[in-house]
């Protein structure tokens, strides 16, 4: 062992022998590089042999040339390898050592794995060039330009590197920014500097002042440096300050931990490691054991064996001293198995053992761990492991990141209070691990985080199975029968073929060669139906069609990001009436209102929906409102105000008119998105969608649609004539509009005006009315002459909105308007309707008598009505319940004629609670209808008289 130097700091900074230690940091470094080179593929080399060079000057033919780049790198000499590697690229190429005012670059420094025993050629390269800090921004600017296009040039010779142009000072500073691992929104900037302090390697440049400092002083760095500058045994210029790794604050901890369990999600055994270093460490929270202290130490004390300083060796050896402490085995064999995995090394392989350090290295390793060939052999088939091995090996490393996410939660809740991750962060991952590993009814489990490359079976049989009340579906491996023969236990259970199909699409256990058998008895799903069902999903979901999600999505509610809609699988909606020799033959050709019967085709939906959050569901409806109760819990996924939800692709694959079911289906999806989420109003549109005879109403809840049955006839229009917070246009689905009298007039409503439409029938007429709000009033009334009922109306709807502009509306709001308009009815012979606006003649019938109805409901008892007529007053207070029949008399003896011809209010002016029991807002439908009321207790009157 070396010498060590006297370290005591008592009396003077020289008792640190600085050449000493430099010598055995430099040592150090330089065999890494070295590692470093004969990792990378002799082309690659180049750019380690070149990368201090193009940073020192800005040579027009070599890689990174900016214009007016700054340049220099104190103390830079080319190497005789460097000069070589130049010459390569440009002709006859010298190197002059001249000096400058200011050197641009104070350091070039490598981190990360590289030099490591976990480097492998997918790793990428991490490299800080620290500028001078008298460089301005313009230049800064320049210098980061350079960095992007020597990157480019290093992409071109297979690597990936990423460039970080930076100040020292700024880590003092807290404005490192672009080197943060973005930890679930806190920067780690003291994890960041101590990794860089274990894993960093000099390039060229300043040597980080952090190698002078003794273990035992880390409190000590600005007054050691002092020291060893006022000695002059350390100049300025010769390192950099990066800073202590001072007292790491337990939300970096905390971030750290977040990070890696959000990517561990996705790549477990990379992240697994990292996750039990920072368990470690928040285990001996306040004062932990940093690695690079550990690095330091070893340093300082003499060692020179690189394999015992390699970093990852360093990581590795803290953990098992963590969980060997604490006599968690399990947990240690996986810690163990992600290590392996890391490094990458088939030690199971002849090829190799030869004699290579990193080899070497992992040899001495597994050996220390005492596993045997066996059990290589089968970590190094880890690509080809199958679905029994991968679903273990899932279970464990589900385990650990769930085990993970709890001791983070709890160390946020003992020791990282003040911190924001507690509240905004680890509220994210926990969604995200819910996604991802929560189990629940028709969820499709991705299995195979990184596990194994291939999963894919020669062959799979689904089977139908039923226990007498439920039925449901198995997936086995091999031959149905075989596997049943050997008592062999099902791969996979579900209620539903599409979420077994899909659990096996998306987990790639089923691929192009995967010979697929059904065994399903007589009925039910036919073979081509399932080929057909793995195609679709090919196309659908191409490379299982999972998307990226980053936190920001998960801020956000999940949404649909690809869909697919299956209708009736296995059922042909036909069959019964072809087995009963009956065709259903008639030019009714909608889908969901087929034939003469008017038959529904569309009988069993399953909704397969990969999630913005990275989930695959699946959803089964059947029975009378399947279709309505799949068509709103689609739509839920995207409340009304957001992004307008994709219009799914629907297939049904089971009968002859399967194409023509799924093209209605897509088209009633297709239209109702277009009303409810593009169409102007659309947030407060009613759609209505007829199902064979029976109508259903789709209008937003809390901004999702939802639907009711609103039956046909006049249940339907009771149901349109309800009222509205605010106006709300009635949207007749294409197919339910057919000769439809109401589906008409709709078209033509508007907000702020009451339109009337009245269609005669001989002595009657059928009259609708449109309020100000969209609420469809209907009456059937006697019809004698436009004028007499349009005069009737006219004269009662300007009453009213003109009271409910007076009191039911701000100033603010737009006014109703006070003509009402009219619109004659007409339907052809060939039975189309058509509508034509009517103008009433100014001029009003001379007999038309005036009766305004005032009530109001004082009590339980019930409402007390004045009814005045002419300016004689008739009140319930007088005449109680024959107060009807006494004005049906003065009316009667008011007609010359005294024909009992219907008697028609002009005004009513009545409490809120008898229009309107359930404090809505008053409309003029509400006037409408206990107009219609109070008539037909008057005219019942009249006609005893």
């Amino acid at each position: 062992m070396a010498e060590v130097p006297t370290l005591s700091l008592a009396s003077s900074a020289q008792h640190i022998d600085v050449r000493a230690l430099k010598r055995r940091f430099l040592g150090v470094n330089n065999e890494r590089l070295e590692r470093v080179r004969e990792s990378l593929r002799p082309e690659q080399r180049a750019f380690i042999d070149l990368l201090p060079l193009l940073f020192h000057g800005n040579h027009a033919e070599l890689p990174g040339y900016v214009k007016k780049a700054p340049t220099g790198i104190a103390d830079f000499s080319a190497s005789k390898r460097t000069v070589e590697a130049a010459g390569k690229l440009v002709r006859k190429f010298t190197f002059r050592r001249r000096a400058l005012r200011l050197y641009a670059i104070q350091g070039v420094y490598l981190m990360g794995s590289t030099g490591t025993v976990a480097y492998s050629d997918k790793s990428d390269f991490d490299i800080w060039i620290c500028h001078h800090p008298e460089l301005g921004e313009a230049q800064v600017a320049a210098l980061r330009e350079k960095a992007e296009a020597i990157g480019a040039w290093a992409g071109k010779l297979g690597l990936e590197v990423k460039f970080f142009v930076m100040e020292a000072g700024g880590f003092d500073r807290g404005a490192i920014e672009a080197l943060s691992m973005e930890s679930s929104g806190s920067a780690q900037y003291m994890l960041l500097l101590e990794e860089f302090y274990r894993t960093g390697l000099l390039l060229a440049g300043r040597f980080p002042a952090w190698w002078l400092i003794p273990p035992d002083h880390a409190g000590d760095h600005e007054s050691v440096l002092t020291r060893l500058r006022s000695d002059g045994a350390v100049h300025d210029y010769e390192y950099i300050d990066f800073g202590d790794v001072r007292e790491v604050p337990a939300e970096e901890f905390l971030g750290a931990a977040l990070w890696q369990l959000n990517k561990g999600i996705d790549s477990p055994y990379k992240s697994a490691l990292k996750l039990l270093l920072t368990e470690a460490y928040t285990c001996e929270y306040p004062s932990p054991d940093l690695l690079c202290s550990r690095f330091k130490r070893a340093v300082y004390q003499g060692v020179s064996d690189i394999d015992e300083l390699d970093p990852y060796v360093l990581m590795m050896r803290k953990v098992e001293d963590h969980l060997t402490a604490r006599g968690e085995l399990q947990r240690l064999e996986l810690a163990r198995r992600c290590f392996y995995f890391k490094v990458n090394l088939r030690l199971s392989a002849r090829q190799s053992v030869r004699a290579d350090r990193r080899t070497k290295l992992m040899a001495d390793l597994v050996t220390r761990w005492g596993w045997e060939q066996d059990h290589l052999l089968i970590l190094d088939s880890r690509a080809t492991w199958k679905i029994h091995r991968v679903l273990e090996e899932r279970a464990m490393l589900v385990d650990e990141l769930t085990r993970s996410y709890r001791n983070v939660s709890e160390f946020a809740r003992t020791e990282a209070r003040g911190s924001t991750i507690d509240s905004i962060d680890l509220n994210l991952l926990g969604r995200r691990l819910y996604a991802a590993f929560e189990r629940k009814a028709g969820k499709v489990e991705i299995i195979n985080p990184g596990i194994s490359t291939d999963l894919t079976e020669e062959r799979l049989s689904f089977a139908r199975a039923s226990d007498g009340r439920h039925e449901g579906w198995l997936l086995y491996r091999g031959d149905y029968e075989e596997a049943i023969g050997r008592r062999q236990a099902a791969l996979k259970r579900a209620q539903s073929l599409i979420e077994l199909v899909a659990w096996c699409h998306f987990n790639r256990i089923i691929g192009p060669q995967t010979l697929v058998t059904l065994h399903n008895g007589e009925d039910g799903v036919s073979a081509r139906e399932l080929l057909a069902v793995i195609d679709s999903l090919r196309r659908l979901f191409p490379d299982t069609g999972l998307p990226d999600t980053n936190m920001e999505q998960l801020r956000q509610p999940a949404s649909v990001h690809s869909c697919g809609l299956y209708i009736n699988l296995g059922l042909d909606p036909l069959s019964s009436h072809t087995r009963r020799g009956v065709y259903l033959t008639s030019n009714r050709s909608d889908a969901l209102s087929y034939g003469g019967f008017w038959k529904n085709l569309a009988l069993t939906f399953d909704l397969l929906v990969v999630t913005t959050w990275r989930e695959v569901l699946t959803f089964r409806y059947q029975g009378e409102a399947a279709l309505l109760e799949c068509l709103c819990d689609y739509l839920a996924w995207s409340p009304i105000g957001a992004a307008a939800p994709p219009s799914p692709p629907v297939l049904s694959f089971s009968s002859a008119r399967g194409m023509a079911i799924a093209h209605r289906v897509e088209e009633l999806f297709r239209d109702t998105i277009q009303c409810f989420y593009t169409s102007p109003g659309g947030d407060s549109a009613r759609y209505v969608v007829r199902v064979e005879h029976t109508h259903y109403l789709l209008q937003a809840e809390n901004r999702v649609p939802r639907f009711r049955r609103a039956g046909s006839g006049a249940e339907l229009v009771r149901v349109l004539g309800e009222s509205q917070d605010h106006f709300s246009p009635i949207v007749f689905d294409r197919y339910a509009a057919e000769g439809s009298v109401v589906s008409h007039i709709v078209e033509r409503n508007r907000p702020h005006v009451v339109q009337v439409f009245f269609q005669p029938h001989g002595e009657q007429a059928d009259v609708f009315i449109l309020d100000e709000q969209g609420s469809l009033f209907h009456q059937t009334a006697e019809y004698h002459a436009a004028s007499v009922l349009a005069g009737q109306f006219q004269r009662f709807i300007e009453a009213v909105v003109r009271r409910c502009n007076a009191t039911e509306r701000a100033p603010d709001d737009l006014n109703v308007s006070m003509a009402p308009e009219f619109y004659r009815i007409r339907r052809t012979a060939t039975g189309q309707v058509s509508t034509e606006p009517y103008t009433q003649p100014t001029q009003a019938p001379s007999d038309y008598l005036s009766i305004q109805v005032i009530g109001e409901q004082p009590g339980l008892e019930g409402p007390v009505f004045s009814l005045f007529c002419e300016g004689q007053e008739f009140s319930s207070l007088e005449y109680g319940e024959k107060v009807f029949a006494e004005v049906a008399r003065f009316v009667l003896a008011y007609r010359r004629d005294r024909v009992r011809y219907p008697i028609y209010i002009t005004d009513i002016d009545v409490s809120r609670s008898l229009l309107a029991g359930d404090g809505a807002r008053l409309q003029t439908v509400h006037y409408l209808n206990y107009k219609r009321t109070i008539e037909q207790r008057l005219n019942s009157a009249l006609q005893s008289l």
